[in-house]
């Protein structure tokens, strides 16, 4: 049945112009976040010359992370416990919580002593251009009062060293601690980390006074730092070290790029030859055809990547749709997004609908939903047949 209705792109009588706003594509500024305190080479990741070394060097945002020892003391380090060969000293293979602050600072980690945080803000503190962002990071099996509390503790901590105004406070527990640290320090400034993004979580952040969404970099599109900015976050990724990788991120409206090579990358975005542009690109497609009920909702994905390997920004969906009498309506919109939403095309068909091409962004776990919202079933064909990417020098 399906394939009778179908003869290629040939058969296209319409392509459908896209009613929603174009995916985020100017090439603006672009904040660099030195990883770990690493804005100079030849320093040891989340020391205290690290952090001294890019404060003076000129970093304005500068990342690190911090534990909470036996005693109650914000001490710096991404790992715990910390371990050989990295690091060395009496206390190896030993968690953090069960250390004092004195114990730890005599251990060292590529090469340097492990700092404590308070020593890291006097010395950044005098260079007034300088803004750390403090992860606060939590042991396994912490409960959620613990976590809650280390939040706190570090947010006490920036607003003791009077740095609460030029701070980060980031957390992957932001959903649980966030009300704490922003009741203990109202001024203070959270980074919602996470390993995935959704609609969901960028509206709880939102609705939480989240004002930094950081997010693993791969899965950065036009799409969400556009459903981050219009929610009044910063969107932030990490870790990111090669400059064309930086160069499509500064096209899909990243705010912040986290790097352990902040200088590699400012000078690879100033050439003005490193502008990227928005490439549509065709593939072979397969129709697949289904009856939708009224107010039933199809599903379909868009790639991650492109046949080419590049990220793919939105994805090319010929949309044949027909009823049997009278018309009816579709929604089409990036999976997750609200009904009626600035991203929701509405396609009206009847028995004489030609195909149509329409431009639709991935959204959660890359979902494109079709949804009918009419009171009579509706003949459905769908294939993907290209999508939009970015080329970059």
């Amino acid at each position: 049945m399906w394939s009778g209705r179908v003869r290629g792109l040939a058969a296209l009588v319409a392509v459908f112009a896209l009613s929603v706003p174009a995916i985020a594509t100017a090439d603006g500024p672009v904040v660099i976040s030195a990883h770990r305190g690493l804005g100079v080479p030849g320093v040891a990741e989340n020391s205290l010359d690290a952090f001294t070394s890019a404060a003076q060097a000129g970093e304005t945002d500068i990342e690190g992370d911090a534990f909470v020892t036996k005693d109650s003391v914000l001490v710096m380090s991404h790992d715990s416990p910390l371990r050989a060969p990295r690091c060395s000293g009496a206390y190896l293979d030993r968690s953090l919580r069960t250390l004092t602050a004195a114990q730890v600072t005599t251990m060292t980690c590529g090469g340097a002593p492990v700092p404590r945080l308070d020593a890291v803000l006097a010395a950044v503190r005098p260079y007034l251009t300088a803004h750390p962002r403090i992860e606060i990071k939590h042991e396994t099996g912490d409960t959620s009062a613990q976590r809650s509390a280390d939040a706190v503790l570090l947010a006490r901590q920036l607003s003791s060293a009077g740095m609460t105004s030029r701070s980060l406070l980031q957390d992957f527990d932001w959903a649980n601690t966030t009300r704490s640290v922003r009741a203990a320090s109202p001024g203070q400034r959270v980074s919602a980390l996470t390993n995935s993004i959704t609609v969901a979580q960028v509206a709880s952040a939102h609705a939480l006074g989240v004002t930094d969404f950081s997010y693993v970099s791969g899965l950065s599109t036009g799409f969400w730092n556009a459903q981050v900015a219009a929610s009044g976050l910063t969107s932030t990724v990490w870790t990111v070290d090669t400059p064309p990788q930086a160069r499509v991120l500064r096209a899909e409206g990243v705010g912040t790029i986290i790097s352990d090579v902040p200088e590699t990358l400012r000078t690879a975005l100033a050439d003005p030859a490193s502008q990227c542009t928005l490439e549509r690109y065709s593939t072979p497609f397969t129709t697949r055809g289904t009856t939708l009920a009224a107010g039933a909702t199809s599903y379909r994905t868009v790639p991650a990547r492109s046949p080419d390997g590049r990220v793919v920004e939105t994805g090319r969906w010929r949309v044949r749709a027909w009823t049997t009498s009278g018309t009816a309506t579709l929604q089409i919109a990036p999976r997750g997004t609200p009904t009626g939403s600035q991203w929701e095309q509405r396609l009206t068909v009847s028995p004489t609908s030609a195909p149509v091409v329409l431009e639709v962004a991935g959204g959660d776990a890359g979902g494109v939903r079709i949804t009918n919202a009419s009171t009579r079933a509706v003949g459905l064909e769908v294939a993907l047949v290209g999508g939009a990417a970015y080329g970059c020098p």
